[in-house]
């Protein structure tokens, strides 16, 4: 787990293009993202409902036996077709900060729970890259310190990180409740 460093330079992060995120809608795949979907239409109700179920979730796995056999069971009972069900095509413990990112006018690229519940994943820790898009610098910063994650650049994306789904959930609870309607 890196250190917690809330020293994001918007200088150093690239900027993603209308046409860019056309193509990889298009193509599915963005910034090495073989699974992306476009969230950009993600709203403050949308994170409200993430929060709630996905931390149904976490305290379930957290509970369970065998974490990493629950997880797997979760992510093949869920309904894809549903739009709010699809949320859960996300890692457990990702879907309401990614909402909240995209609810706020970033844009979200690539996002991992670190494997908290077991099984080899992407990431030592949980994490969510984004592009800033239209998100306000002076908020996420301030989110990012009243929930103790870290937001850095990191390959010319925004990186918010945390040493546990938990510290994810309450930054997306500090944007829901700084920039929710």
């Amino acid at each position: 787990m890196q250190v917690i460093r809330q020293d994001l330079d918007v200088t150093r992060l690239e900027v993603l293009s209308d046409e860019a995120l056309d193509a990889a809608d298009d193509a599915g795949e963005l910034d090495g993202n073989h699974h992306y979907v476009d969230l950009s239409t993600s709203t403050w109700a949308d994170v409200a409902y993430a929060l709630t179920e996905e931390g149904r979730l976490i305290r379930e796995l957290e509970h369970s036996a065998d974490p990493t056999g629950q997880e797997a069971k979760l992510y093949e009972a869920r309904d894809l077709e549903d739009e709010r069900e699809a949320l859960w095509h996300l890692d457990v413990g990702v879907a309401a900060p990614v909402m909240a990112l995209n609810a706020l006018g970033a844009h979200t690229a690539l996002s991992c729970n670190g494997g908290v519940f077991g099984g080899a994943h992407l990431r030592d820790y949980p994490s969510v890259k984004f592009y800033m898009r239209h998100a306000p610098l002076d908020g996420l910063l301030e989110a990012a310190r009243a929930s103790k994650v870290g937001l850095i650049e990191e390959e010319g994306l925004a990186l918010l990180y945390a040493g546990s789904v938990q510290d994810l959930q309450r930054f997306a609870s500090e944007l829901l409740a700084r920039f929710g309607d």
